[in-house]
C-alpha cells in the first residue's frame, strides 16, 4: 500500500508539470492536452487518498496484532488510539493542493525591481504545493525498501519507546542511506529551479525564464 500510494503522488506531480508546461508552451490557455493532463493528474490524486487509506488501515492491523486496544475498523479513534491521526490529517493536507481543469484564477504582484505589476495564474502557486509530496520519499524509502516494519525494529521501538512516525523515518533516512539522502538533495535543487522558473515566467523578460539559469542560479546559492 506505502509503494503504491507514493508512485501515484509522484505520479500526479509530475502530471502537474507537464500539464503546466503544455499551458505555457499555448500561452497559459487551457489545450485538450492540458485539461486531459489536468483530469488525469486529479484521478491519480483520487487514487493515492485510496492507497492511503488503505495503508493506514494496514498501520493498524499491525498495531491489533501488536496487541494494542483499538476502535474496530477505519475510523479517526482507531487513528487517534495509535497516534496515527495527525499524521493522517497532514498527509491528506499535502495531497489535496494542486491545480484543478476549468479552473484558471489570476493574481497580481507588485514588482519593485521592474516597477511594474506581475500577473501570476493560480495554479502556479498550487502546483508549488505539490512540491511537498517530496516528503513522503523518506517514508517510501523506510518501509519498501529498508522495511522497518520487521520483528527486530519492533523489539527496539518497544524498548526505546520509540514512535514509528515520519519524523523518525526521516532521522532514519538521512542517518542511515547516503544515495537517499543524495536523491533528496538533488530532487530539492530540480523541484527549487523549476518552482523559480514559474514565478519569473510572469515578468515576461530576465534569464530565469530559463530552467537550466534557474538550476545553475539554485545550485550556486546552495554551494556558497
Amino acid at each position: 500500500a506505502c509503494r503504491r500510494f507514493f508512485y501515484t503522488a509522484v505520479a500526479g506531480l509530475l502530471l502537474a508539470i507537464w500539464a503546466n508546461e503544455v499551458m505555457h508552451s499555448h500561452g497559459r490557455k487551457n489545450s485538450f492536452q492540458s485539461l486531459s493532463l489536468q483530469i488525469t493528474m486529479v484521478c491519480s490524486s483520487v487514487v493515492a487518498v485510496y492507497f492511503l487509506c488503505d495503508f493506514y488501515y494496514a498501520e493498524l492491523c499491525v498495531a491489533r496484532l501488536k496487541g494494542w486496544k483499538l476502535a474496530p475498523g477505519f475510523c479517526p479513534r482507531a487513528l487517534k488510539g495509535a497516534n496515527l491521526w495527525n499524521q493522517f490529517l497532514r498527509d491528506l493536507l499535502i495531497l489535496v493542493p494542486q491545480p484543478l481543469p476549468f479552473l484558471f484564477f489570476t493574481f497580481t504582484v507588485h514588482d519593485a525591481g521592474l516597477d511594474r505589476d506581475s500577473t501570476y495564474p493560480v495554479s502556479v502557486v498550487l502546483l508549488s504545493l505539490m512540491f511537498l509530496r517530496i516528503y513522503f520519499i523518506p517514508r517510501f524509502h523506510s518501509y519498501c525498501i529498508d522495511d522497518l516494519h520487521t520483528h527486530r525494529h519492533d523489539v527496539f521501538f518497544t524498548l526505546n519507546k520509540t514512535l514509528l512516525d515520519d519524523s523518525f523515518l526521516l532521522k532514519s533516512t538521512m542517518t542511515t542511506s547516503l544515495t537517499a539522502v543524495v536523491g533528496m538533495f538533488a530532487m530539492q535543487i530540480v523541484l527549487y529551479s523549476y518552482m523559480l522558473m514559474m514565478f519569473e515566467r510572469a515578468t515576461a523578460e530576465g534569464p530565469l525564464q530559463n530552467f537550466t539559469n534557474s538550476l545553475w542560479l539554485v545550485i550556486v546559492t546552495i554551494t556558497t
